[in-house]
């Protein structure tokens, strides 16, 4: 048992199975909160996603019903690009791709990542930050001086957008689901935790056994 703040503690309607709840955190809440915050600027057009971990996975979900249904991604892992792909985006890399777009998203939290990303964003367009690292450091060139744009850092979402968070799992159940390749019971996390970090695993879980008098 762990001990949470009382506020922490989310209810989870009856439709919504336990395996999928823990995606209505980081994996929808992050990526949908970023593209809300953004929408203040940009409401609609292609979007760039800059690595598809579970957050970026999210993002190309959560980006079409927000707006944003021409999603394109990178990631330097080929399986979740493939994952990715299976999902409905695009290739960033692809030789059709856009130069520009007017909504950048970077999920991975590397400077590789977010040089790319704001590099990326067009004139007056919006560069959202959702990866984490302790230090920045980016290189401005001509691509990011000449021009003019915003930059959104966001963090997690706001307790007020659960229910539409909610809503997107509903409406895309199946597709979330996919997001959620393993599961291992307590014994099993040590080495699923190594395996995520390494990047070899979309959205994995770790399901402790239940006590026999539960």
């Amino acid at each position: 048992y762990v001990a949470i703040p009382e506020q922490c503690a989310l209810a989870v309607p009856d439709d919504i199975p336990d395996t999928l709840a823990p995606l209505l955190l980081d994996t929808i809440g992050t990526p949908a909160h970023g593209i809300r915050l953004a929408r203040k600027i940009v409401q609609q057009g292609p979007i760039a996603i800059i690595g598809a971990g579970p957050i970026g996975l999210g993002a190309v979900l959560a980006a079409s019903p927000l707006g944003f249904p021409d999603r394109y991604i990178t990631d330097p892992k080929s399986h979740r690009r493939r994952a990715a792909l299976a999902l409905g985006a695009r290739d960033l890399d692809a030789a059709d791709a856009p130069r520009r777009f007017p909504l950048v998203l970077e999920t991975a939290g590397v400077n590789s990542a977010r040089q790319r990303a704001l590099e990326l964003t067009a004139p007056g367009g919006v560069c959202v930050f959702l990866g984490e690292s302790d230090r920045w450091e980016i290189e401005e060139v001509k691509a990011i001086r000449r021009k003019d744009f915003f930059i959104a850092r966001s963090f997690y979402f706001p307790l007020r957008e659960y229910a539409a968070n909610i809503d997107l799992l509903r409406a895309d159940r199946a597709r979330y689901a996919q997001l959620v390749d393993t599961t291992v019971p307590l014994e099993g996390l040590h080495d699923l935790f190594a395996s995520f970090a390494a990047g070899d695993r979309l959205k994995p879980q770790c399901v402790p056994h239940r006590a026999a008098d539960d």
